[in-house]
Order: structure tokens, then sequence, then C-alpha cells
């Protein structure tokens, strides 16, 4: 999966990039092997940080998620964490959909 980490007018340092990077592989593969591609984008707003994640998992399936929190680390948590559900969520529906099929 390739994935893009980058930042809206602030540094993305190492170890936040490093932290979201392993992060979201994580949780995609966990759901889905062969996701295509990945964006994370972080950016300021007022006194607290954004979390913009966009997973792109294969034909028409793309999953996006955001969060605020003072804490760019806390944001993209945040965001994970919905992207981590969606993802739940999605495939759930395809395996149940599938069930039906064969029985």
């Amino acid at each position: 999966m390739q994935l893009s980490i980058k930042g809206k007018q602030i540094d993305v340092g190492d170890s936040l990039r490093a932290h979201a990077l392993s992060s979201l592989e994580n949780t995609v593969e966990k759901y889905f092997d062969d996701a295509l591609e990945g964006a994370v984008n972080f950016s300021r707003e007022g006194p607290s940080f954004r979390a913009d994640i966009s997973v792109h998992i294969g034909h028409n399936i793309l999953v996006q998620s955001h969060s605020l929190a003072a804490d760019p680390y806390a944001a993209f948590g945040s965001a994970g964490e919905r992207v981590a559900t969606q993802l739940r969520r999605y495939k759930r529906r395809l395996r149940d959909h599938h069930k039906d099929r064969v029985a």
C-alpha cells in the first residue's frame, strides 16, 4: 500500500510520520490485504490539530475520516479509530452478503 503523509503549514516530524505509517498499515492490513493507497494530512485549525485520513481499498471503495484534537497524535488516533470502524463494518457487510448467497 502506498501511503502519503503530509502536513499543511506544519512540519510533520519523523516520529509522527513513523507512528502514522505503522498504525495505519496495521489497521488496514487487519481487514484488507491488498489496499491500493492511503493519505494522511495534518493541518492546524486555530488552537487544535486536524488529521484527515483517506484510504482507497479497491474499486469504488474509499474510506475517509477526520478528527480535531489539541495534539496531532490524539487527532490521528481518533481518526484512525473511525477508519478502523468503517473498515470493520464494510468487511462484515461483504462477509454477511456472501454468506447468504452460499447458504
